[in-house]
């Protein structure tokens, strides 16, 4: 499954006039229900956020690929939440 986000930016360019700018991004997210990555077992977080990101069908790749906000939006996490599970992630790859 691939999710697609559209964010907004506004800006005020030379001139002093209000502008607004857009970009897209995507999370894949794999398509399979019983497919899990067990990796996710070892980040240090608790059991509930990881029954969460199972469900979502996200792994330890798309995860580290995408950034917090937008993986926190999916979810329905806060940010700072994500931020710790992006950090957790982050320490598996590093290994």
């Amino acid at each position: 499954m691939i999710i697609k986000i559209k964010t907004y930016n506004n800006y005020k360019d030379s001139n002093s006039q209000l502008s607004e700018s857009s970009s897209s991004s995507s999370i894949n997210i794999e398509d399979t229900v019983n497919k899990k990555d067990e990796r996710l077992e070892l980040e240090e977080i608790s059991k509930g956020l990881i029954e969460i990101l199972h469900n979502a069908g996200f792994t330890v790749e798309s995860i580290f690929e995408n950034e917090p906000s937008p993986i926190a939006e999916i979810l329905g996490i806060e940010t700072y939440v994500e931020e710790i599970i992006y950090k957790e992630t982050k320490k598996l790859l590093v290994i």
